[in-house]
């Protein structure tokens, strides 16, 4: 087991003893002729036709589904002076999460109950080598 394994597997049991259960909530599936895509300035998912060039924010022909990815992580406040009015925004929440499971932007974030649930911004991967050791997560509500 090399170094970066060995810290992997130490960093995953602290967040698991210490963390909040997490759950990485993730729309799937794309309608024929749409592409989705993540509209990161207005925070929501957008189609757009591939023939047409259409652009739509409600899934203009198919159901949504979901693929959920349980995980663990730690919430780690931004810091006033961290806080720019733009990027960062006030109310924003940092977490740091478990490298065993792999966020996407526009993802939600679903944090130990049902009712809190934030929408992935920004990702940030920490991975000293080839191994993903966790993610710091910026997310919004």
């Amino acid at each position: 087991m090399n170094y970066t394994s060995l810290r992997a597997n130490m960093v995953i049991p602290l967040l698991t003893k210490y963390g909040k259960p997490m759950t990485i909530i993730r729309e799937s599936g794309s309608p024929t002729g749409w592409v989705k895509t993540f509209d990161g300035g207005l925070g929501t998912w957008k189609w757009t036709n591939s023939t047409t060039g259409e652009v739509v924010y409600i899934d203009p022909t198919t159901p949504v589904t979901y693929i959920t990815i349980v995980t663990v992580g730690v919430e780690k406040p931004y810091e006033q002076d961290e806080i720019d009015g733009s990027t960062i925004v006030q109310g924003d929440r940092r977490f740091i999460v478990a490298g065993d499971a792999t966020p996407l932007v526009g993802d939600m974030l679903q944090v130990d109950s049902s009712t809190d649930k934030v929408r992935i911004q920004d990702l940030k991967k920490i991975s000293p080598s080839t191994t993903t050791v966790v993610w710091i997560v910026h997310a919004r509500e």
